[in-house]
């Protein structure tokens, strides 16, 4: 189960609603959607929010498919299980930074724990991707100052696309500014199923987060396809 979530951004207002951005804001849905609040932590400089819940496990014996009220011998048994959500503070290109504190902190030693959500202007706008690991080299920065920084591409990635920007040498600026006011109801669509597809994750199995961004990235080409017949 993945239970770090590494939402990628840079720091202040004049960065809040850009491209970049994408994986802040998807960290504050998440924290809208379990009525948390985001503490600083400033040693390893970024906000992080820990939410932790009994999961109901059933017994071997006890499809899941089934009430467990069928079978009076067995019980489901309650398992503590926690999320933490991280926005790393030192802006996008220092990521690394605040993941290999936190994780050397934390004592955590396996990698695949760990999912970073981050832009991808690979994707189409408002495509979602799930990788379980990733490029030996990335041209996210934000990537590759994680994968510097652990030493290791063997972590999952949910990313979230923005788009191609007009002109290749414009990247800079295209990730760096607001998205257009058509595309509004792409990130709306995005950001609440990643959402979605994170806690269903984080509660069941990572086919559920699967199934999750399956639908989701159908749905969002229907929209494209009729965005591109107008």
């Amino acid at each position: 189960m993945y239970r770090y979530i590494f939402c990628l951004g840079n720091p202040g207002k004049k960065y809040a609603y850009t491209r970049h951005n994408i994986g802040f804001l998807i960290a504050d849905s998440i924290a809208s959607v379990l009525g948390k609040e985001f503490v600083y932590n400033e040693p390893a400089h970024c906000q992080v929010l820990t939410y932790q819940e009994d999961i109901p496990v059933c017994n071997h014996d006890t499809p899941r498919n089934r009430d467990v009220s069928d079978n009076p011998v067995s019980s489901p048994e309650l398992t503590p299980s926690k999320i933490i959500i991280v926005k790393p503070l030192g802006f996008m290109n220092n990521s690394g930074d605040c993941v290999a504190y936190f994780l050397k902190k934390k004592a955590i030693h396996n990698v695949s724990e760990i999912v970073v959500v981050t832009d991808n202007f690979d994707l189409d706008v408002g495509i979602l991707r799930f990788r379980t690991r990733g490029s030996r080299s990335p041209k996210h920065n934000g990537i590759r100052s994680i994968s510097m920084a652990l030493q290791s591409n063997e972590y999952a990635r949910l990313y979230c696309g923005i788009g191609n920007p007009p002109v290749k040498h414009a990247i800079p600026d295209y990730v760096l500014s607001s998205w257009d006011d058509e595309d509004d109801m792409y990130y709306q669509e995005m950001c609440a199923s990643a959402t979605k597809a994170i806690l269903s994750c984080f509660l069941g199995t990572v086919s559920n987060l699967t199934n999750v961004i399956a639908t989701h990235n159908q749905n969002i080409k229907k929209i494209h396809a009729r965005h591109y017949d107008d």
